[in-house]
């Protein structure tokens, strides 16, 4: 009679691995857009602050970028640290998401401590210039801020019709859309 066949043991079984986990989906940009809100609703630290300078001094590569970005800090008193606010939250986040896509840009927040403020100047008419727009962040300190004042005069000497944005509205928050 033929030999009976040793029962399957769990060492013996062939081995049915799991199917690796799926990869999470990148959120919409809905999803983006109200993490974005949450964000900046948030206290700004000195720490948070000098992370994202630093990071965006890191991606800096091309002096020659096609969008500047001119924002005002935006320290909301009692909540931020001093020199940190929403608006380099949204200028990060903007700057970021234009690096992504392959379009350089260049900010207040690519200037390292001790670096004069009005090289973005010079990246927005100076020689060798290929700004094609400055975008504008919207808040309350723009408008009481001499140096983005100064960068926009710059731009429109230069004939260069600055894009104005602000934070996101109540229906971009609840819908996605402007």
């Amino acid at each position: 009679p033929p030999a009976a066949k040793p029962a399957a043991t769990p060492e013996s079984a062939p081995s049915k691995q799991a199917p690796p986990p799926a990869a999470k989906p990148a959120p919409t940009i809905q999803q983006e857009v109200e993490q974005l809100y949450a964000r900046s609703r948030k206290p700004v630290s000195a720490q948070e602050g000098q992370t994202i300078r630093n990071l965006m001094i890191e991606s800096f590569t091309n002096p020659f970028p096609s969008v500047v970005f001119s924002y005002a800090t935006g320290n909301r008193q009692d909540m931020d640290e001093v020199g940190f606010g929403p608006g380099m939250i949204y200028t990060e986040f903007l700057a970021r998401k234009l690096h992504e896509t392959g379009i350089k840009t260049f900010s207040g927040l690519h200037v390292d401590a001790g670096e004069n403020w009005e090289v973005i100047l010079s990246k927005i008419s100076g020689r060798g210039s290929q700004c094609k727009v400055l975008v504008v962040i919207l808040n309350p300190a723009l408008y009481l801020s001499k140096p983005c004042l100064k960068e926009i005069y710059t731009a429109l000497c230069c004939k260069k019709i600055p894009s104005c944005l602000r934070g996101p509205s109540q229906k971009m928050r609840k819908t996605g859309g402007p």
